[in-house]
């Protein structure tokens, strides 16, 4: 894992390199290095045991998930503190979404949800999708920058490809109404605490301030 960590912590910091620059810049990243990403750096340990990407092929990620969702509450029982409890559930599954840009943010359109043994209705991917992966960042320092700076997401090729090309302007995927629309149905649904894919095109390219120091430890 060291090799691959190390190669992996070049590329992130060869990409931010090239965006702090003016040339064309891009970074494609295969499901393995995506996930090797989430085990080895510490702001992504939120999605250990939650996110794991399957595969990227034709314009979709497909993802395995495992959210949790705001439980059944109920009051707690005998020898636990006074206060409502909630059961825990969650969401299980695999989702299958393309990655797209939409006002100098990273989303993802939620083409469908497999679930063993179930049809989730389209009228329950739709209040999910699209999914604001990376509204936190918007006002990060390093992070919101970057995000404004890349003109493409996608999938290519069989990995999950950013890039900023000089002269090229995003064109918006979805208006600003089904964003914010779609943010506020996302919460009510899964709950804070299911926010969590943390943008791989965010949170590399904060990685890859540090990531020499980090792949080296």
């Amino acid at each position: 894992m060291p090799k691959n960590l190390n190669r992996l912590a070049e590329k992130l910091e060869s990409f931010r390199q090239q965006l702090a620059g003016d040339e064309e810049a891009a970074l494609a990243l295969t499901p393995d290095e995506m996930n090797l990403a989430i085990a080895a750096y510490e702001p992504l340990k939120e999605l250990r045991g939650t996110f794991r990407v399957i595969a990227a092929q034709d314009e979709t990620l497909r993802i395995a998930i495992s959210f949790p969702l705001n439980g059944k509450p109920r009051l707690a029982r005998d020898g636990e503190p006074g206060w409502l409890a909630s059961d825990p559930r969650f969401l299980i599954g695999t989702l299958v979404a393309r990655p797209a840009l939409s006002k100098q943010e990273i989303i993802l359109r939620i083409d469908r949800i497999e679930v063993p043994g179930a049809v989730v209705p389209p009228e329950f991917i739709g209040q999910m999708s699209p999914y604001r992966i990376s509204e936190r960042y918007l006002t990060h320092p390093v992070i919101g920058p970057a995000m404004a700076a890349l003109t493409q997401a996608g999938v290519e090729d069989g990995k999950l490809r950013l890039a900023r090309v000089p002269g090229d302007s995003p064109a918006d995927a979805i208006s600003d109404a089904d964003v914010d629309t779609a943010s506020a149905r996302f919460l009510t649904i899964l709950g804070v605490a299911a926010s969590l894919f943390l943008v791989f095109a965010g949170v590399v390219i904060f990685i890859g301030l540090r990531a020499k120091r980090t792949g080296n430890g």
